[in-house]
Protein backbone atom coordinates (compact mmCIF):
# COMPACT_ATOMS: atom_id res chain seq x y z
CA UNK A 1 0.00 0.00 0.00
CA UNK A 2 2.97 2.69 0.84
CA UNK A 3 4.67 1.56 -2.47
CA UNK A 4 1.44 2.37 -4.26
CA UNK A 5 0.86 5.67 -2.37
CA UNK A 6 4.30 6.96 -3.07
CA UNK A 7 4.40 5.48 -7.10
CA UNK A 8 0.51 7.51 -7.07
CA UNK A 9 2.29 11.05 -5.00
CA UNK A 10 5.12 10.84 -7.63
CA UNK A 11 3.12 10.52 -11.16
CA UNK A 12 0.34 12.98 -9.80
CA UNK A 13 3.04 16.01 -8.30
CA UNK A 14 6.47 15.15 -9.92
CA UNK A 15 7.50 14.58 -6.46
CA UNK A 16 10.33 12.01 -6.32
CA UNK A 17 10.90 10.16 -3.43
CA UNK A 18 14.35 10.56 -3.06
CA UNK A 19 15.10 14.21 -5.02
CA UNK A 20 18.75 15.40 -5.66
CA UNK A 21 19.93 18.45 -6.21
CA UNK A 22 16.74 20.56 -6.66
CA UNK A 23 16.79 24.49 -5.76
CA UNK A 24 14.61 25.82 -3.20
CA UNK A 25 12.17 28.46 -4.43
CA UNK A 26 10.23 29.87 -1.75
CA UNK A 27 10.89 30.04 2.37
CA UNK A 28 7.15 30.08 3.40
CA UNK A 29 8.31 29.05 7.24
CA UNK A 30 10.80 27.63 9.11
CA UNK A 31 9.23 24.27 8.41
CA UNK A 32 7.53 25.12 4.83
CA UNK A 33 9.32 25.93 1.60
CA UNK A 34 8.73 24.94 -2.08
CA UNK A 35 11.11 22.97 -4.32
CA UNK A 36 11.33 23.09 -7.78
CA UNK A 37 10.76 19.21 -8.41
CA UNK A 38 9.56 19.99 -11.94
CA UNK A 39 12.78 22.57 -12.54
CA UNK A 40 10.32 25.05 -14.56
CA UNK A 41 11.71 28.14 -11.89
CA UNK A 42 8.21 28.64 -10.74
CA UNK A 43 6.96 27.59 -7.21
CA UNK A 44 3.86 26.05 -8.12
CA UNK A 45 0.80 24.57 -5.36
CA UNK A 46 2.19 20.69 -5.83
CA UNK A 47 5.45 21.77 -5.15
CA UNK A 48 5.00 23.09 -1.34
CA UNK A 49 6.39 20.74 1.08
CA UNK A 50 6.60 20.59 5.11
CA UNK A 51 9.76 19.56 6.81
CA UNK A 52 9.26 16.28 8.64
CA UNK A 53 9.37 16.05 12.18
CA UNK A 54 10.07 19.50 13.33
CA UNK A 55 7.11 22.62 14.19
CA UNK A 56 8.88 25.87 13.76
CA UNK A 57 7.04 28.61 15.65
CA UNK A 58 4.64 30.87 13.51
CA UNK A 59 4.89 33.62 11.35
CA UNK A 60 1.26 34.69 11.06
CA UNK A 61 -1.58 34.69 13.68
CA UNK A 62 -3.91 31.76 14.18
CA UNK A 63 -4.26 29.03 16.50
CA UNK A 64 -1.04 27.83 16.38
CA UNK A 65 0.46 30.93 17.83
CA UNK A 66 -2.25 30.89 20.18
CA UNK A 67 -1.27 27.31 21.28
CA UNK A 68 2.56 28.19 20.89
CA UNK A 69 2.23 31.05 23.11
CA UNK A 70 0.36 29.40 25.87
CA UNK A 71 2.48 25.78 25.48
CA UNK A 72 5.84 27.54 26.30
CA UNK A 73 4.56 30.69 28.39
CA UNK A 74 5.28 32.84 25.75
CA UNK A 75 3.94 36.40 24.28
CA UNK A 76 2.75 36.71 21.09
CA UNK A 77 6.18 39.36 20.00
CA UNK A 78 8.26 36.32 21.52
CA UNK A 79 6.52 33.21 19.25
CA UNK A 80 6.80 35.77 16.56
CA UNK A 81 10.14 36.45 16.95
CA UNK A 82 11.12 32.93 16.95
CA UNK A 83 9.24 32.38 13.98
CA UNK A 84 10.88 35.23 12.07
CA UNK A 85 14.29 33.95 13.22
CA UNK A 86 13.65 30.21 11.74
CA UNK A 87 12.19 31.82 8.50
CA UNK A 88 15.32 33.56 8.22
CA UNK A 89 17.49 31.34 8.82
CA UNK A 90 15.95 28.52 6.37
CA UNK A 91 16.18 31.61 3.75
CA UNK A 92 20.38 31.77 4.58
CA UNK A 93 20.43 28.45 4.18
CA UNK A 94 17.84 26.72 1.59
CA UNK A 95 16.06 30.06 -0.49
CA UNK A 96 17.90 29.63 -3.96
CA UNK A 97 20.01 26.87 -3.22
CA UNK A 98 20.02 23.26 -4.37
CA UNK A 99 19.15 20.33 -1.94
CA UNK A 100 18.42 17.18 -1.33
CA UNK A 101 14.90 16.01 -0.48
CA UNK A 102 13.72 12.65 0.75
CA UNK A 103 10.75 11.00 2.08
CA UNK A 104 10.58 10.29 5.51
CA UNK A 105 7.31 10.12 6.87
CA UNK A 106 4.74 7.04 7.30
CA UNK A 107 1.73 9.16 6.17
CA UNK A 108 3.67 11.24 3.11
CA UNK A 109 1.55 14.36 3.39
CA UNK A 110 0.17 16.44 6.07
CA UNK A 111 -3.10 17.16 6.62
CA UNK A 112 -3.27 20.06 4.74
CA UNK A 113 -1.36 17.75 1.64
CA UNK A 114 1.72 19.20 1.91
CA UNK A 115 4.45 16.29 1.34
CA UNK A 116 6.37 15.79 4.23
CA UNK A 117 10.14 15.46 3.84
CA UNK A 118 13.56 15.74 5.22
CA UNK A 119 15.85 18.44 3.58
CA UNK A 120 19.82 17.96 3.30
CA UNK A 121 21.85 20.82 2.44
CA UNK A 122 25.68 22.18 2.56
CA UNK A 123 26.93 18.77 1.51
CA UNK A 124 24.89 16.48 3.87
CA UNK A 125 23.86 18.63 6.52
CA UNK A 126 20.31 18.19 8.10
CA UNK A 127 17.95 20.94 7.55
CA UNK A 128 15.62 19.68 10.53
CA UNK A 129 18.61 18.90 12.89
CA UNK A 130 19.89 22.63 12.60
CA UNK A 131 16.68 24.14 13.17
CA UNK A 132 16.66 22.46 16.61
CA UNK A 133 20.02 22.76 17.36
CA UNK A 134 19.66 26.41 16.59
CA UNK A 135 16.54 26.61 18.80
CA UNK A 136 14.28 27.50 15.66
CA UNK A 137 11.83 24.68 16.07
CA UNK A 138 10.60 22.35 18.17
CA UNK A 139 10.05 18.26 17.97
CA UNK A 140 6.98 17.43 16.45
CA UNK A 141 5.88 14.26 18.84
CA UNK A 142 3.84 12.78 16.29
CA UNK A 143 6.45 12.08 13.84
CA UNK A 144 7.99 9.15 13.23
CA UNK A 145 11.44 10.94 13.13
CA UNK A 146 10.91 12.24 16.54
CA UNK A 147 12.71 9.65 18.77
CA UNK A 148 15.38 10.73 16.20
CA UNK A 149 15.40 14.26 16.91
CA UNK A 150 14.48 15.05 20.24
CA UNK A 151 18.08 14.93 21.15
CA UNK A 152 19.22 17.96 18.87
CA UNK A 153 15.91 20.37 20.98
CA UNK A 154 17.69 22.74 22.65
CA UNK A 155 14.50 24.31 24.68
CA UNK A 156 17.14 26.55 26.59
CA UNK A 157 18.12 27.87 23.28
CA UNK A 158 14.88 28.71 22.16
CA UNK A 159 13.92 30.69 25.55
CA UNK A 160 17.02 32.45 24.83
CA UNK A 161 15.95 33.33 21.41
CA UNK A 162 12.71 34.26 22.74
CA UNK A 163 14.46 37.09 24.72
CA UNK A 164 15.67 38.77 22.00
CA UNK A 165 11.96 40.30 20.99
CA UNK A 166 13.21 43.54 21.54
CA UNK A 167 15.83 43.25 19.09
CA UNK A 168 12.87 43.34 16.23
CA UNK A 169 10.39 45.63 15.54
CA UNK A 170 8.13 42.84 13.81
CA UNK A 171 4.55 44.23 12.02
CA UNK A 172 2.40 42.16 9.63
CA UNK A 173 2.92 44.25 6.13
CA UNK A 174 0.26 43.51 3.09
CA UNK A 175 1.75 43.63 -0.20
CA UNK A 176 -1.59 44.09 -1.93
CA UNK A 177 -2.49 47.32 0.04
CA UNK A 178 1.04 48.31 0.69
CA UNK A 179 -0.22 49.12 4.52
CA UNK A 180 1.77 47.95 7.84
CA UNK A 181 -0.14 46.23 10.82
CA UNK A 182 0.97 46.23 14.58
CA UNK A 183 1.15 42.27 15.28
CA UNK A 184 -1.86 42.59 18.46
CA UNK A 185 -4.25 44.43 15.87
CA UNK A 186 -7.71 42.42 14.73
CA UNK A 187 -5.85 42.90 10.79
CA UNK A 188 -2.76 40.71 12.32
CA UNK A 189 -5.39 37.91 11.38
CA UNK A 190 -5.18 38.26 7.61
CA UNK A 191 -3.52 35.50 5.80
CA UNK A 192 -2.23 37.79 3.55
CA UNK A 193 -0.50 39.67 5.54
CA UNK A 194 3.53 38.92 5.91
CA UNK A 195 6.04 39.07 9.12
CA UNK A 196 8.68 41.44 8.78
CA UNK A 197 11.07 43.34 10.84
CA UNK A 198 10.37 47.07 9.87
CA UNK A 199 14.10 47.73 11.06
CA UNK A 200 15.87 45.94 7.98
Amino acid sequence: MIRFLVLFLCLVTSIPVLAADYKVLRVVDGDTVYVDFNKNGLADKDERVRLNGIDAFETHAGNHLDWQMKTYGFSRKEVLTLGYMGMEFAREKLLGNYVDVEFTAEDLSDKYGRPLVSIKYNKNKSFEREMLKHGFASVYRLSNKAPELLRYEKLSKIKRNAKRSDDYDLQFYNYKTGVYYPINSDEAQNSENKLINIQN
